[in-house]
């Protein structure tokens, strides 16, 4: 039986594979945005995902995850005329800020949603 961290690495391969399959970002060439929103929906509905992403690309670039990410986003990167010279720049400075920005997105909803209605900002 696989233990947990298995575990977590099959269901983050699974949920990234699902949000960035060819149907959800088959949108015009040069759509990053399209990608990051894709990565944002998933992060959303799986709040455990954001730090299991960003910790398969630190520990491991040459996971299927990070290689799915990079792929995708580096093609959209490609197709906005970026200079190949630098594609890795901007693929890279996207690869990470991608997730983490979802992750902070989805924190911020789970903890609004567990205030009182009415609640102000300050609170």
């Amino acid at each position: 039986m696989a233990g947990r961290s298995e575990l977590l690495i099959a269901a983050t391969g699974h949920a990234v594979a699902t949000a960035l399959s060819e149907e959800a970002v088959a949108g015009p060439p040069g759509r990053t945005h399209d990608v990051a929103l894709c990565l944002f929906h998933a992060i959303e509905r799986h709040p455990w995902l954001a730090p299991q992403v960003t910790a398969q690309i630190s520990h491991n670039p040459a996971a299927p995850v990070t290689t799915r990410i990079v792929e995708t986003v580096g093609r959209q990167v490609c197709a906005l005329g970026v200079s190949a010279s630098s594609w890795f720049t901007a693929t890279s400075a996207l690869l990470h800020h991608i997730p983490g920005a979802a992750g902070q997105n989805a924190a911020h909803r789970a903890r609004a949603s567990s205030l009182r209605p009415g609640t102000d900002r300050e609170a």
